[in-house]
């Protein structure tokens, strides 16, 4: 993937690179029970390795239908962005946001990297449509998706297990012309 650099308010995304993987507060990110809870992945709490990381971010680079974006306050690292699944043929893609240092978590800067990674989407990619969903009890993510323009196009109920138990899952959809920059 090509070098890109974005810059909204006092946040902005960058190509996630070796330096973004190598660096210790990215993998203690995904070990942190507050940031993996919502995405399902419990089993990173004990048993996440970062040989498995560090595969997992190897396949994103090698794949020509994501973009994966670290994010950065000032110049601090603070989580990461990415737009995937991209479909060239329909331009839809599926979006997703990580604040990985709880030290800038509920700022308002979530906001700002979520414009920042739509106008990309839309602007450069040409993208017609972007895609993401959240579990109901991420008031956050939802109240964000929502905040941006995205619409409820439907619920999958009790579709996950969240804390023994089962959660409903909010997914949205937002195109070109609904994105409220």
């Amino acid at each position: 993937m090509k070098s890109i650099s974005i810059k909204q308010g006092n946040v902005g995304l960058a190509t996630f690179t070796d330096e973004h993987l190598h660096n210790p507060a990215y993998f203690n990110w995904l070990k942190q029970y507050d940031v993996v809870r919502y995405i399902g992945r419990p089993e990173y709490i004990d048993s996440l390795q970062f040989p498995t990381v560090e595969e997992y971010v190897k396949n994103l680079y090698e794949r020509k239908d994501v973009c994966f974006f670290a994010i950065y306050y000032e110049t601090n690292f603070i989580g990461t962005f990415k737009i995937g699944d991209i479909d060239s043929r329909n331009l839809i893609a599926d979006i997703g946001i990580m604040i990985g240092d709880a030290n800038y978590r509920g700022k308002g800067l979530a906001l700002d990297v979520m414009k920042a990674g739509c106008q990309y989407a839309f602007n450069e990619m040409s993208l017609r449509k972007l895609k993401g969903g959240c579990l109901k009890e991420n008031a956050p993510m939802d109240k964000l998706f929502r905040s941006t323009g995205f619409v409820l196009e439907g619920t999958l109920r009790k579709a996950h297990l969240l804390e023994e138990h089962y959660v409903d899952h909010n997914l949205y959809g937002m195109f070109y012309e609904e994105f409220q920059y």
